[in-house]
């Protein structure tokens, strides 16, 4: 097997050697590109866990109301419409207090703002970093292997 575990997004294709872990997860997923959460849930539920697709803001406002706070990370697209990924978290972690957020992103820029501590991985990223830290933010709440950034409001940036 080839060590190069890149994701195309367009295509959907991926390999995947981890292994899973033991407990499946509700990961929350959301990003307006359609082959990004198609290639990420794909990845996730290889790995064991549930993902809940939201392409806007509104939809995973609905879908974290109906888990009813029995969501175990959220993986957020910093840019998306009609709202920032970083809004988007604030208002997730009213609603579930605590809850781990990956942000994602093809923009680098948005990892030298500032406001709120989480996670980010840049677009395009490898399976073998992503599936990582998803694995340890969900069993620690924090991540090694990607960066800590902090994210600015749209207010303050």
């Amino acid at each position: 097997m080839p060590d190069d575990h890149q994701v195309d997004f367009k295509s959907g294709s991926f390999q995947c050697i981890f292994g899973r872990m033991t407990e499946p997860r509700r990961v929350l997923l959301v990003d307006d590109e359609d082959a990004v959460r198609r290639v990420l849930a794909r990845a996730l539920r290889t790995d064991g866990h549930e993902p809940l697709l939201a392409k806007r803001p509104d939809q995973a406002l609905e879908l974290i109301a109906e888990a009813k706070g029995n969501v175990h990370l959220a993986i957020i697209d910093v840019n998306l419409p009609d709202m920032d990924g970083g809004q988007l978290a604030r208002i997730l972690r009213r609603l579930q207090p605590g809850l781990p957020v990956l942000f994602i992103s093809g923009d680098g820029s948005a990892a030298t703002k500032h406001t709120l501590q989480d996670h980010m991985l840049l677009k395009p990223f490898s399976l073998d970093r992503f599936l990582p830290c998803v694995r340890e933010l969900l069993q620690t709440g924090r991540c090694e292997t990607c960066a800590p950034v902090r994210i600015a409001r749209k207010d303050q940036a």
